[in-house]
């Protein structure tokens, strides 16, 4: 088959219609703790040791002191792109990345 048989377009309406459904899931879930982060008490029975989640903002002394320390071995400072990268990585959507990379 033809490569671009199997691709699908996808209209603005459709993209806006999934968003906002996908927006009120986040929204009616948006007091579930039970959702995320989610470790199995099997796996981790010290539940304040759980993943606790952080906004990027609380993020910028760490990344700005990691820097510091990298300009001090002279290695580039690490780039807000990749910040934002490892973030995504390793929170809820790593799932999904995962499944799509691998």
């Amino acid at each position: 088959a033809d490569e671009a048989e199997d691709e699908k377009i996808t209209t603005k309406k459709d993209f806006v219609e999934f968003c906002e459904q996908q927006l009120n899931k986040l929204q009616q879930q948006q007091h579930d703790d039970t959702l995320w982060p989610c470790e199995s008490t099997d796996k981790l029975k010290d539940r304040t040791r759980c993943r606790q989640p952080r906004n990027l903002g609380s993020f910028i002394k760490e990344f700005k002191a990691i820097n510091r320390l990298l300009v001090n071995i002279k290695e580039p400072a690490l780039l807000v792109a990749e910040l934002l990268g490892a973030r995504l990585y390793t929170g809820p959507m790593f799932v999904k990345y995962n499944a799509v990379l691998r």
